[in-house]
């Protein structure tokens, strides 16, 4: 089904964060202490406060990208509002980010304050090198909240982020005469007319190597990926709901509107997007920052494209991943007051709207998500109410890195779809390599 020519995709350089491989930092203790948030121990500037000193501030990428232009938009207006503080950030690779935060931990050389993928803050704040900090002030986007709480205690102020949507064709959808699909019977009938009506355009397309789309179906079947006992957790792929979640997964690779070579580890999220953009497919599982770099460079799909949240699973769900950072403060700053004066600043309603209209993520409060929110755009209302109200996290534990950064789905996903591993054993051996993470 592959037709046309190949256009190079421009992508905004701001999505690394959710594909990130990384290593995750194990924990010979039990971890952070609760406490409640803004209770004892945690970090809360004084909104009186004159501060004055020096900071360093670690921030994910690059200082010319989107995110860059912002922040260093932001620090030189703080620097203005407090004249005796300087600001100096440092911008970290997010193909090096996780290493190199690693290694700052080893040597006992933390920055004051730094961004942080989602999900990292639970490994760090197990290590008990963050602070924490007060989320009292402001009602925050759940799952950006979720993942950055640990015990009973937050470690990490909500910043930024995003979830995936459906994106589909409304010229191909119009020619086969089906409107988008709202659960996953739907999902095949519509691609089914689809390739009845239209032909020479493949439907809907998955990938052995794209965890980030698999992982969440068990939530959408109405099951967990690894359930919290206590200091326990228990795996949920080898239950109704992970198998309903791997037999989808194993149906629409075997409808055959996905590449061979899609079963690959070269064929990722980003080949997925290529098919789709260069005409290939007619449905994708997308983030909504990467329409821009999909459009620019493909301009006849301008007023050709639609979304819906996440098809429903049989559990009822439409939840899918939530991607995103925090701003954390490090336990062993000498001016964490300071610190979190700064990440408080960052977040704020005039700071968050500007980097929300710069970067096109979505502000890590719900009332600055929602006013960023354009009713007269096609993709924006969509968006909002997938990360608002539809977004997830992965299990908020230090031991998830190793298990997100390892190539164990993307493995047990090559084995089923090669006919090498029932559902059950897929199930179980998915399982399986999340109860080793666990208890290392």
């Amino acid at each position: 089904m592959r037709t046309g020519t190949t256009k190079a995709l421009r992508w905004l350089p701001v999505a690394a964060a959710l594909a990130l491989v990384a290593t995750a930092c194990g924990s010979d203790d039990d971890g952070p202490a609760a406490t409640d948030d803004g209770g004892d121990g945690a970090v809360a500037p004084d909104p009186d406060g004159e501060y004055s000193g020096e900071v360093t501030m670690w921030i994910m990428g690059d200082a010319g990208d989107p995110v860059g232009n912002s922040v260093n938009e932001m620090v030189a207006a703080f620097e203005a509002e407090h004249e005796d503080v300087s600001v100096t950030v440092e911008y970290v690779p997010w193909t090096a980010g996780k290493d190199h935060y690693t290694s700052a931990i080893i040597a006992g050389d933390m920055p004051d304050i730094a961004e942080s993928g989602n999900t990292w803050t639970a490994d760090f704040a197990e290590e008990g090198v963050l602070a924490p900090v007060d989320l009292s002030g402001a009602e925050y986007v759940p799952v950006l909240e979720e993942s950055a709480t640990i015990n009973g205690a937050a470690y990490g102020y909500p910043w930024y982020g995003g979830s995936r949507v459906l994106l589909y064709r409304t010229d191909i959808l119009d020619q086969a005469g089906v409107e988008p699909p709202q659960t996953w019977d739907e999902l095949f009938e519509v691609g089914q007319a689809i390739e009845n009506e239209v032909g020479d355009i493949a439907p809907f397309q998955v990938a052995a190597n794209n965890q980030h789309y698999f992982l969440p179906l068990v939530w959408q079947a109405g099951g967990e990926i690894a359930a919290q006992d206590g200091d326990s957790w228990e795996p949920g792929y080898d239950t109704e709901a992970g198998h309903a979640a791997l037999e989808f997964f194993q149906d629409l690779w075997e409808t055959g509107w996905s590449p061979a070579d899609a079963q690959t580890d070269d064929f990722t999220s980003l080949s997925l997007a290529e098919e789709f953009a260069n005409g290939q497919s007619a449905m994708l599982i997308a983030l909504p920052w990467q329409v821009t770099g999909i459009v620019d460079n493909n301009p006849e799909l301008e007023g050709n494209l639609g979304a819906v949240i996440m098809p429903e699973g049989p559990g009822g769900s439409r939840d899918t991943l939530a991607g995103g950072s925090h701003l954390v403060v490090f336990e062993d700053s000498p001016q964490k007051e300071l610190a979190a004066a700064l990440a408080e600043f960052m977040i704020a309603p005039e700071q968050a709207t500007s980097f929300a209209e710069t970067t096109g993520f979505f502000p890590g409060t719900v009332a600055e998500a929602e006013a960023t929110v354009d009713e007269s755009d096609w993709l924006s209302p969509v968006a909002a109410d997938q990360f608002i109200n539809h977004a997830r996290a992965y299990p908020v534990g230090g031991w998830w890195g190793a298990m997100e950064g390892a190539t164990v789905v993307k493995d047990t996903l090559q084995e089923l779809i090669a006919g090498n591993f029932t559902v059950e054993e897929a199930a179980q051996n998915l399982d399986s390599e999340i109860r080793s993470r666990v208890e290392d």
